[in-house]
C-alpha cells in the first residue's frame, strides 16, 4: 500500500478507522514484529493513550511495542502472543474510547504518576561528582585509600558497587566499614549500588525475574529500602545491565516504584544506564532504557559514556570527545540535564593489532608505564585521548587510555551541556592528575563538605543486616566494570 504526501493523513485514519474497530466475523489486518510503517505508528499512540507503551512513535513494531502489546493482551484477557489481530484491536478501541457499563480490565500499575520532590543535591557548589567505589576482594582498597586522599573538597557522592539481587529478592552484599569510614572523613555521600550480577556476570535472566514477578519485585525493593536505613546510606543507584529489551517497561515500573518506596523518606533515587545515540529498539544493551520516562522519575541519571571500542572490539579509544558528545545530545534531549552525571572512564585496553582479544589497562598503570619510556606514547588529536604502542614477543600491541588531558576535554561538556556533573568509573583506577583537573574545572573554591551520610544514617561500619557475597561486588563490567 503506499499513501501519497498529500493525503497521509486522512488515508491512515480511514485505514486505522477499518483496523480498530471490526464487525464480528471480519478478519482485519494483523501487525506483528517487524512490521513499519503508519499503522504501527497509530498502534504505538493507542498503546500509549491506554497506558502501555512509553517509548517514542517510530512506526517501527519492535521488541519495546511487542512487550506493550503483550502486556495490553495480559490486562485484556486476549491470547498474549504479541500479534495485533482483531481481537486485540477491539479491545484496544475499547479500552481507550470506553462504552458506558464496560467491565475493560484496567491497565497494570505503570510508573506512578504521583510526583515526588527532587532529593537534596550532593553537592551546594555547583555540579557533582560521583565515584564508583569498588571492593572486589578484601585487599582491594584502591576505591578506599583514593578517596581518603583526594575526596575531601572534591568527591561529592560514591556509589558503592557492593550489592546485588538474586532472583529470590535477597539483596545480598559485603561489609561496609571501610567505606563507611572513608566517606564520613572526607564528607562524600554514600549511595549504595545494587545491581544484576549474578553468576559472575550480568544476569538477564535475573533481572528478568525480579522485574516481572511481583512478589520477588516487592520483596527487592524493601530489601534495598532496608538497606538504605540500616546502612546509613544516603541513596541508591540501580545498575541493572544486559537487561532484555522486551523488560523495558517494567524496568520503568521498578525504578518508578523503588523511588515511591524511598524518596517519602529521603533518600535520592540514581540510576546507571547505557549511553546512546538514539532510541535503536534493536539494541540489546541499551533499548530497555526510556530515557524519556526514567529522567522523570530518578534524581540523577549517571550515562555510561564509556566502552566506545570495548574488550572484544577492535582498538580504539574508549571514549572519544566525539563520541561522548553525540550520547550527551541524545541524553539531554530526553532526560533534564540537571540530572545527568556524564561517566568518566579512568581506564582502557590494551590490544594485539587486529584482534578483538584485549586486556585490561588501569589509567593510573599506564601512565607510569609511559613515563618509563618502555613503550611508544602517542596521542589522538581527534579522540583527544593518548595511546602507546609496544612490542611483546613477536606481537606489536596498541593501548588506548584514558589520562587527566583526555579527561579535561570531556570534563569541559559538563558546562558545554549544563550536566548534573560526572561519575567516574572506577575509583582507584585514575590517573592521580585527575583531580586538580576536576578541581580546576568543576571545583575552584572547595567549600565545606557536610559529613551526614543520609537519613537512614547509623555508626560507621554498622551491619547491613544481608548476607555476605564474595566477592564483593560481584565481577568487575568490561573496563574492570
Amino acid at each position: 500500500m503506499s499513501f501519497s504526501r498529500g493525503r497521509n493523513i486522512s488515508l491512515v485514519a480511514a485505514v486505522m478507522a477499518l483496523l480498530f474497530i471490526v464487525p464480528s466475523g471480519v478478519q482485519a489486518a494483523v501487525l506483528q514484529r517487524g512490521d513499519t510503517g503508519p499503522l504501527v505508528r497509530s498502534l504505538q499512540q493507542s498503546l500509549a493513550k491506554a497506558g502501555f507503551y512509553s517509548g517514542p512513535v517510530t512506526g517501527y513494531f519492535g521488541s519495546m511495542t511487542r512487550a506493550s502489546v503483550v502486556g495490553f493482551q495480559r490486562a485484556s484477557g486476549v491470547r498474549a502472543d504479541g500479534v495485533v489481530g482483531p481481537m486485540t484491536q477491539r479491545a484496544l478501541t475499547v479500552k481507550n474510547s470506553p462504552a458506558p457499563g464496560s467491565t475493560m480490565p484496567p491497565a497494570p500499575s505503570s510508573t506512578p504518576p504521583v510526583e515526588l520532590p527532587p532529593a537534596a543535591p550532593l553537592s551546594a557548589t555547583g555540579p557533582e561528582v560521583v565515584a564508583y567505589y569498588c571492593q572486589y576482594h578484601a585487599a582491594d582498597m584502591l576505591s578506599r585509600d583514593s578517596l581518603k586522599k583526594h575526596g575531601k573538597g572534591i568527591i561529592d557522592g560514591v556509589a558503592a558497587a557492593i550489592y546485588s539481587v538474586t532472583p529470590s529478592g535477597e539483596v545480598v552484599g559485603g561489609d561496609c566499614g571501610a567505606l563507611m569510614e572513608a566517606a564520613k572523613s572526607t564528607g562524600a555521600k554514600p549511595l549504595a549500588l545494587v545491581s544484576n550480577i549474578y553468576g559472575g556476570k550480568f544476569d538477564k535472566n535475573t533481572v528478568h525475574t525480579v522485574l516481572a514477578n511481583a512478589g520477588v519485585r516487592g520483596k527487592t525493593i524493601e530489601n534495598i529500602a532496608k538497606i538504605l536505613k540500616n546502612g546509613g546510606f544516603y541513596g541508591v543507584n540501580i545498575d541493572f545491565e544486559n537487561v532484555d529489551p522486551a523488560d523495558r517497561q517494567m524496568y520503568t515500573d521498578f525504578v518508578g516504584a523503588l523511588a515511591q518506596r524511598i524518596k517519602p523518606e529521603g533518600f535520592m533515587m540514581t540510576i546507571s544506564v547505557p549511553a546512546k545515540k538514539r532510541e535503536d529498539p534493536s539494541n540489546s544493551w541499551s533499548a530497555a532504557f526510556d530515557y524519556w520516562s526514567l529522567g522523570k522519575i530518578a534524581d540523577r541519571v549517571m550515562i555510561m559514556t564509556y566502552d566506545e571500542h570495548w574488550s572484544t572490539a577492535l582498538p580504539g579509544p574508549v571514549a572519544s570527545v566525539e563520541w561522548v558528545e553525540m550520547m550527551l545530545k541524545f541524553a539531554t534531549s530526553a532526560i533534564p540535564s540537571h540530572k545527568i552525571l556524564m561517566g568518566l572512564p579512568a581506564y582502557g585496553y590494551d590490544w594485539p593489532v587486529g584482534s578483538r582479544l584485549s586486556k585490561s589497562v588501569r589509567s593510573y598503570e599506564a601512565v607510569e608505564l609511559v613515563k618509563t619510556g618502555q613503550v611508544q606514547a602517542g596521542w589522538d588529536d581527534v579522540a583527544r585521548v593518548p595511546f602507546y604502542t609496544y612490542v611483546s614477543g613477536r606481537q606489536r600491541r596498541i593501548a588506548y587510555y584514558e589520562d587527566a588531558k583526555s579527561a579535561a576535554f570531556k570534563i569541559d561538556l559538563v558546562s558545554k551541556y549544563k550536566l548534573g556533573g560526572i561519575a567516574i568509573w572506577r575509583l582507584g583506577y585514575e590517573d592521580p592528575g585527575l583531580w586538580s583537573v576536576i578541581q580546576e574545572k568543576m571545583k575552584p573554591a572547595p567549600a565545606a563538605q557536610s559529613t551526614a551520610q543520609g537519613p537512614g544514617a547509623t555508626a560507621p561500619g554498622a551491619t547491613m543486616g544481608v548476607p555476605p557475597a564474595a566477592p564483593a561486588g560481584g565481577t568487575p563490567k568490561p573496563g574492570g566494570r
